[in-house]
């Protein structure tokens, strides 16, 4: 995690210095993403680190900002029992502010809410955790072109997870957790964007 947290900075600092002439971007209107990378649960979850997928869509309304709907996660190994695994995802509303619009090298900050859910397929019931997320990322992104870039984010979700449920011979049971779970992940995406 250190290593990519360092890439990130590096990448970020870039942004500071030595860019050429700006480009004329234009960040208004419709634009898209996604991308590949990992999540890492915290202990308590009992999950290893895997590989996660993202893919959002976003609006434009400013040079700086936008406004982004996604959808991301990925199925991870149980510590215990690494043959099983669990689904993870979460689906959120996040607004980004750059902070260089109109070089090539974009420095970013997201925050956001959302709907996270862990989903234990292989357990007899399987087992469904259900949540509330605020999620966190900064990153920077580098455009190729007037339309086309690749960027690389650091995520943090704050997860508290508000019900369970059972699914047994197709019948879904389930009741609020209160207090609820709070289990955080953090994560790390390297995306491809087209606006």
């Amino acid at each position: 995690m250190f290593q990519k947290i360092s890439l990130l900075i590096f990448v970020m600092t870039g942004a500071c210095f030595a860019q050429s002439e700006p480009v004329p971007f234009s960040h208004k209107g419709i634009k898209g993403s996604f991308g590949f990378g990992n999540y890492d649960h915290t202990q308590a979850a009992g999950l290893d680190e895997n590989a996660a997928g993202s893919f959002a869509i976003g609006y434009g309304f400013k040079e700086h900002t936008t406004l982004w709907f996604g959808l991301s996660g990925g199925p991870h190994p149980r510590t215990e029992m690494p043959t099983l695994e669990t689904n993870f995802f979460v689906v959120e509303l996040q607004f980004e502010y750059k902070f260089l619009p109109k070089k090539k090298i974009q420095p970013f900050g997201k925050a956001g809410v959302g709907f996270a859910g862990l989903l234990e397929q292989e357990s007899v019931p399987e087992h469904i955790l259900l949540g509330i997320a605020l999620t966190f990322s900064f990153g920077a992104d580098y455009f190729f072109s007037r339309h086309f870039g690749v960027g690389a984010e650091f995520r943090f979700l704050d997860i508290e997870y508000v019900r369970e449920e059972f699914i047994v011979d197709g019948q879904t049971t389930g009741k609020d957790l209160n207090p609820g779970l709070n289990r955080d992940v953090t994560g790390f995406m390297l995306r491809f964007v087209v606006q």
